[in-house]
């Protein structure tokens, strides 16, 4: 089983590796009928400095920056504890060809309205799914729409009663499971938490039914009944599969997508900033060492 992206040099490996696969794979009969002209220009380096979501590059010096600029802010404030928060709204799932046309703006207002006046900063992000049986029509590939952040300055019994009231008035998107799952962290492992934040989709899910035994009373016999409740299991994304979350992912940004509030907003207008000055310095270097390569 694969290790979760745990680190930034372990993001920047395994962003590298992905795009090289992804880049094979554009270049084969199926790559080629799955990949739009929009996309491939977006994926390409000298795309990187626009920050695209769809972008590997991207990612990686955004990841770098954020964790930069988050981790020295938590020092400044002697912010110790923070949560590592998960939000997936059934409302936010789909098909995986009406993936592109997500409603980002209406996603932030129902975060925003969910977390209150905490301090945040995350990432939202689509889950691939070749199928998600445990909705009506869902038997085709889908994407549930959801979002990782992390919070601070809020307690242990205030993110308790607010997520006691998320889970009460929405529905997951897997039946038998919550709407707002959150876990304590240490500003020690906040670096991990944001390179696993910031990832391209490097999974796909499945899910299978719970079952059961029972037995009929009139006549003995045994019977295997569904129980409504279901068990997710996640593989490394195909490549088919990803050029689905890359289409989806393709007309946002980075930017667009990066969700903040109270001293996070300031955070992620660093990051951006920082991120996009890099990436542009990056590209000049690059396009020096050319011009001196072709002139010799």
């Amino acid at each position: 089983m694969r290790k979760p992206i745990r680190s930034i040099s372990e993001l920047h490996k395994r962003q590298h590796e992905i795009d090289v696969q992804f880049r094979n794979y554009r270049l084969s009969n199926l790559g080629r009928h799955s990949v739009s002209p929009q996309l491939a220009t977006q994926l390409e380096l000298r795309s990187a400095k626009n920050l695209n979501a769809a972008n590997f590059i991207s990612r990686i010096d955004f990841a770098t920056d954020l964790n930069s600029h988050l981790k020295s802010t938590l020092k400044d404030s002697q912010i110790e504890n923070l949560f590592f928060v998960t939000l997936a709204n059934a409302e936010h799932s789909m098909a995986a060809t009406e993936a592109a046309n997500v409603d980002v703006k209406s996603m932030m207002t129902w975060i925003s309205s969910t977390l209150a006046e905490t301090n945040y900063v995350g990432m939202i992000e689509p889950a691939y799914y070749p199928k998600a049986s445990c909705v009506p029509g869902g038997n085709r590939p889908w994407m549930s729409w959801h979002v990782h952040l992390l919070v601070w300055g809020i307690d242990l019994a205030e993110i308790t009663k607010l997520q006691e009231q998320t889970n009460q008035k929405h529905m997951a998107f897997i039946p038998g499971t919550i709407v707002f799952h959150f876990r304590y962290i240490t500003r020690k492992k906040v670096t991990g938490y944001v390179a696993y934040m910031c990832k391209s989709p490097v999974s796909e899910h499945n899910l299978y039914p719970f079952k059961e035994e029972t037995v009929d009373m009139s006549t003995g016999e045994i019977l295997t009944t569904v129980t409504g409740k279901w068990r997710q299991r996640k593989r490394a994304i195909r490549m088919s599969g990803l050029a689905k979350a890359l289409t989806a992912l393709e007309p946002q940004t980075i930017k667009s997508l990066c969700v903040a509030n109270g001293e996070g907003k300031r955070i992620k207008k660093r990051a951006i900033r920082s991120a996009r000055w890099s990436l542009r310095q990056q590209e000049r270097s690059r396009d020096m060492e050319l011009e001196r390569a072709i002139l010799g």
